[in-house]
């Protein structure tokens, strides 16, 4: 994380950390140790900024997958290759609609709990994990860019969307304990996203909570 931070500060790419690390941080005052991931966001018009930085990604061993819906890109995600750090990187662009930040999102349809979010004994969430540890090193071996509108890839994942009240994305602070920009109003962003983000939950579900 403080890698990634360093490079978006020193080249000025505005930015906000985002949902598991933002929580974890706040939570915690660390990383959640089950979050793979990396949580940054930006601006869609910003986007520029983090191509620049590709090189940099590339050097530091990271491998990219990026995602587009109708020819909107939405996501960056540096999978960590041989050398890089053990956290994957997930940046979203958000965009604006009226008074929302909005950003496509999307998760593969085999998924481990049922419409209630129970666990299954089917195994289907040993497959998940499976699939799971070869679509990671896959995407650690070779660039990709998925459509998520397009064959295959939308007959192989569910859409979704973040819907955000913009207000917590315009307005940003940057701690200086964390050495990141984050919501100025967290407290409030975090009970939007979380209800009581104060309580640890470990059976959390982002398609489904």
């Amino acid at each position: 994380m403080r890698w990634v931070l360093d490079l978006l500060n020193g080249q000025r790419v505005p930015y906000w950390l985002n949902s598991g690390t933002l929580l974890g941080l706040m939570q915690e005052g660390k990383l959640l140790e089950h979050d793979q991931d990396i949580d940054i966001s930006l601006w869609a018009r910003h986007e520029s900024g983090l191509q620049a930085l590709l090189p940099h990604f590339k050097k530091a061993g990271y491998r990219l997958l990026s995602a587009d819906y109708k020819g909107l890109r939405f996501q960056y995600y540096f999978s960590p290759g041989k050398g890089a750090g053990r956290r994957g990187i997930d940046i979203n662009l958000f965009r604006r609609c009226g008074e929302h930040a909005w950003c496509p999102e999307y998760y593969f349809r085999i998924q481990p709990g049922g419409a209630s979010g129970e666990k299954r004994r089917d195994g289907s969430g040993a497959l998940r994990g499976i699939l799971r540890f070869f679509w990671r090193k896959y995407i650690s071996l070779v660039p990709m860019r998925v459509s998520i509108s397009s064959w295959p890839w939308r007959s192989l994942v569910n859409r979704a969307t973040w819907w955000i009240p913009a207000v917590y994305f315009d307005k940003l602070e940057f701690n200086r304990e964390l050495g990141a920009f984050i919501p100025a109003d967290w407290k409030g962003y975090l009970s939007l996203r979380y209800g009581d983000w104060t309580v640890p939950r470990r059976e959390w579900v982002f398609h489904r909570d």
